[in-house]
Formats: structure tokens, C-alpha cells, sequence
């Protein structure tokens, strides 16, 4: 029993420090994409903004990563550390609220930094909750092994399974055991999403778009370019869809992540939303084009409408495991309490 016990320690110790060093990497990757998109030519600023980043960036890198190499030691009080530089973190909303009240012609570019922050501040408390509730951040802080009924993530009980199916299918008659096996089969491969992995899917689809769309018209913004090779086109539009996208998503994905049971409700209406917004940009796409002199070639707004279309392509391969979520079954569990 003391070497099972060990056993899953000393797993749940890797995949929690397996986590908290991806999760550096992501601020990592984060705050390289802040840089690189607020450097954008529509998004430039007169002041002294990239060396703010910099600054923030350098130091919330440094202190993170202090705090993921004490959690690694699995003490309880460094937890408690953590949400202590959580809030420290959220007192930086004021740097670009304080932007904004300074500089008002420049909002969107302030404004799309406090969306960033608030991307952040997400992240940070979705890790947050994943090291007090998860049930391996539970044996490697609390000590405590969480038992669940019809448990199949249990390394020890895998290869009794394994064994009894062999036995079934030598000794038993052969019609039986391969019933047997073929429904424990389905019932592993058909197990369902749940809604706070879904939320976790979407959180990554629609924030990697966010920063990854604009950053690839940016780069290949010769395809976009009007006919005088002076302006771009897409990047400014690309990047206020995709912010409108990561706003009106954030509730749905606040609504699964806690398993809300009207989360399936939000992400209808913001689907609604989408598709509201598609109708209206559409209209002033065609009037780019139709215009007496036009200033974009034809193949701008096929381009356009195809990279806008992969985003949501994205957005419906997250949500695709929602449709087998019975939403009813949530909504009764809430009557009942």
C-alpha cells in the first residue's frame, strides 16, 4: 500500500510541475505577443508604452517563475503565495486605464492592452483553481487521494483489466466475452467531454487567435496590400474581429470552465452575436468594393473572407463535444439542490 501510494505521488509531483513549466512558457509566449501586436502600425504609440511592457513583462516573468519553482517543493503555504501575487497582479489593470484617461486619442491601443491583461488574469486563475482543485495538485500539496466511483485513470488497475479480459475471451464461450469487451470498448471511446475541458479548448482557440490572425497578416500583409502597395488592408480589421470574438466569448468560457448549468445558453447567444457581427462587416466589405474607385484588389477580400472563415472554423471545433452535453440534465441538478 506505501508503494502504491508513492507511486502516485510521484506522478501527481510531475504532472503538476509539467504544468507550472508550461505555464511559464505560455506568459512567455504572451507577452512576446503583446509586444509584437501593440507594435503594430495602426496600434503604434507616441509614448513610452514598449518600454513599459518591457518592464512588466521582464519582472511578472521573473516573479512567476519564482513562484512555480517554490510550488514545485508541493508546501501548502506556497500556494498561498501564488494568489497573493494574483491579486498583486490585478492592481496592473490601472496602467492602461491611466493610458487611457492621458492619451484618448490613442484608447484602442490601451484598450487592447487591458484586454490582454484581462486574457492574463484569467489564465492566472484558471491556474489558480487547477492547483487547489485538481485532483492531482490535491495528493501533491493536500496529501490527499480523491477515490471516484468507476475510477479508469488508475495506472495499478489497468493491467487487472487487461488480465480479466484475457482470461474472458480463453475460458468463456466466445459469444460472451467479445459482447463483454466490445461495450467496455464504447463506453471508453464515447466518454463525453465535460464542460470545463471544453471551456479549456475554447479559451485556447479564441486567445491564440486573438494574437496569432493578426500577426499572420501582418506577416504576409503583401497579399492584403491595396493597389498603391500603401496601405493594408486586413490587419486593423482582422485584429477588431478577433477582439470583438475574444470579448463576447469570455462569459461562455467563464460559464463552462465552472460548469454553469446555462452555459450551453451563453454560447448560443454569443453565436447569435457572431453571426450578427458577420452580417454587419459584410456590408461594409462589399462597399470596399463596390465603391467608384476601388482601392483593394479582388483577391484582399477573398483572402480576407478566407482566414476569417478558419477562425471560425476554430471556433466551432472547440464547441463541437457541447452538442452531446445534455443541457437538461445540469438545469434539473440545480432545481433539485
Amino acid at each position: 500500500m506505501y508503494n502504491q501510494d508513492l507511486l502516485l505521488y510521484n506522478k501527481a509531483k510531475k504532472r503538476v510541475i509539467t504544468r507550472l513549466f508550461v505555464s511559464w512558457f505560455l506568459l512567455l509566449f504572451y507577452f512576446v505577443g503583446v509586444f509584437f501586436v501593440l507594435n503594430l502600425d495602426f496600434l503604434k504609440t507616441a509614448n513610452n508604452l514598449n518600454t513599459i511592457i518591457i518592464v512588466l513583462a521582464i519582472s511578472q516573468l521573473c516573479l512567476y517563475g519564482f513562484i512555480f519553482l517554490l510550488l514545485s517543493f508541493g508546501k501548502k503555504i506556497f500556494r498561498i503565495l501564488y494568489w497573493l501575487v494574483f491579486i498583486l497582479t490585478l492592481f496592473l489593470i490601472y496602467v492602461p486605464i491611466q493610458f487611457i484617461l492621458q492619451d484618448l486619442p490613442n484608447i484602442l491601443t490601451y484598450a487592447s492592452l487591458l484586454g490582454f491583461m484581462l486574457i492574463k488574469i484569467m489564465f492566472l486563475s484558471q491556474l489558480g483553481a487547477y492547483l487547489r482543485h485538481n485532483k492531482w495538485s490535491r495528493i501533491f500539496f493536500d496529501l490527499t487521494i480523491d477515490i471516484y466511483e468507476d475510477e479508469e485513470d488508475d495506472i495499478i488497475q489497468q493491467p487487472v483489466l487487461k488480465t480479466k479480459v484475457k482470461k474472458e475471451k480463453r475460458y468463456q464461450e466466445p459469444i460472451q466475452p467479445t459482447y463483454v469487451i466490445e461495450e467496455e470498448e464504447e463506453e471508453y471511446e464515447d466518454e463525453p467531454y465535460t464542460q470545463p475541458q471544453i471551456s479549456i479548448r475554447l479559451g485556447i482557440g479564441i486567445y491564440a487567435s486573438l494574437m496569432v490572425f493578426p500577426i499572420l497578416i501582418q506577416i504576409f500583409s503583401n497579399f492584403f496590400a491595396s493597389y498603391d502597395l500603401q496601405t493594408v488592408f486586413a490587419t486593423k480589421d482582422m485584429f477588431m474581429l478577433c477582439i470583438f470574438t475574444a470579448l463576447i466569448w469570455t462569459v461562455p468560457v467563464f460559464y463552462l470552465y465552472y460548469d454553469h448549468p446555462y452555459a450551453k445558453r451563453t454560447v448560443l447567444i454569443c453565436a447569435i452575436l457572431e453571426v450578427l457581427c458577420v452580417i454587419l462587416y459584410s456590408t461594409k466589405l462589399v462597399g470596399y468594393y463596390v465603391s467608384k474607385d476601388p482601392e483593394y484588389p479582388l483577391r484582399v477580400f477573398i483572402l480576407f473572407i478566407i482566414v476569417d472563415m478558419i477562425r471560425y472554423v476554430i471556433i466551432f471545433y472547440c464547441l463541437k463535444p457541447l452538442l452531446q452535453i445534455d443541457p437538461s440534465t445540469y438545469i434539473n441538478e440545480e432545481t433539485e439542490d
